[in-house]
C-alpha cells in the first residue's frame, strides 16, 4: 500500500471523527424495539460508519436487509444505496444517544450471495460469524474505533486495513495474495493464516499478529 494511498485513508477517517464528535448523550434509547427491513436488489458493499451500529453479515443466496434496535436510534438510522451495490450506514447524531451497554445499538442484518468489501468506522461494528467463501477479492477496512470480525475467509486477494485504533479480527483466513496495513494503533489479528504471497506494513504503534506472533513490516510466504 503505497503513501499516497495511507494517507488519504486516514483523511478520510479524520473528517469523519470530525464530523461526528458533537458529544452531548443526551438522549437515551428507547425501551421501545422497532424493526425495519430495505428493498435492496444487491448488496456488494458494507460500509458502518457510526457508533451504535452492529451490522451480522450471512452469505446467502438471496439478498436482503433488515434493522431491529430501540425505536429512536432505528428512527435515526440513515441508509443509503447506489446502483452498484453498496450500502451506506449512518446513525443522525449518533453522539447524542446516551449507550449504557452493549445491546443499546441498531443489529443491521444483511445477507447477499457475495460481498466484495467491508468497511466500519467511528465505533461501528461488523461481525461475520460464517464462512465466507468463493471470492475473488475482498477488501476489509476498520476506522477509528471500527470493529470488524470475521469468522472464516477464502479469497484469492485479501486486503485489509486498520487506522486510527480500527480493529480487524480474523479467525481462520485463507489467500492466494495478502496486503496488510495497520497504522496510527490499528489491530489486525488472525487465529490462522496461510498465505502464498503475503504484503505487511504496520506503523504509528499499530500491530499485525498472526497465531499470536508478531507479523513485521515484510513480504513472503506464510503459513501460521
Amino acid at each position: 500500500m503505497n503513501r499516497h494511498t495511507i494517507l488519504t485513508l486516514l483523511a478520510v477517517a479524520s473528517t469523519f471523527v470530525m464530523t461526528s464528535c458533537v458529544k452531548d448523550y443526551s438522549v437515551t434509547p428507547s425501551d421501545d424495539i422497532a424493526s425495519k427491513s430495505y428493498a435492496c436488489d444487491r448488496i456488494t458493499e458494507v460500509s458502518a460508519t457510526t457508533r451504535g451500529l452492529t451490522v451480522y453479515y450471512h452469505q446467502a443466496g438471496s439478498t436482503s436487509l433488515s434493522v431491529e434496535g430501540p425505536a429512536n436510534m432505528v428512527e435515526a438510522l440513515k441508509v443509503d444505496t447506489d446502483i452498484a451495490g453498496r450500502v451506506t450506514l449512518e446513525l443522525k447524531n449518533p453522539y447524542s444517544f446516551n449507550l449504557q451497554d452493549a445491546e443499546q445499538t441498531v443489529k443491521i442484518r444483511v445477507t447477499s450471495p457475495h460481498i466484495s468489501s467491508f468497511e466500519a468506522m467511528n465505533e461501528a461494528r461488523i461481525i461475520i460469524p460464517g464462512a465466507l467463501i468463493g471470492r475473488s477479492e475482498l477488501t476489509v477496512q476498520a476506522y477509528s474505533n471500527g470493529v470488524v470480525k470475521l469468522s472464516k475467509v477464502s479469497a484469492q486477494m485479501i486486503n485489509i486495513g486498520a487506522y486510527t485504533a480500527g480493529v480487524v479480527k480474523v479467525a481462520d483466513a485463507t489467500a492466494t495474495s495478502m496486503d496488510i496495513g495497520a497504522y496510527e494503533r490499528g489491530v489486525v489479528s488472525f487465529d490462522k493464516l496461510t498465505a502464498d504471497n503475503i504484503s505487511v506494513a504496520s506503523y504509528s504503534g499499530a500491530s499485525v499478529t498472526a497465531a499470536g506472533h508478531t507479523l513485521e513490516s515484510t513480504t513472503g510466504d506464510t503459513s501460521l
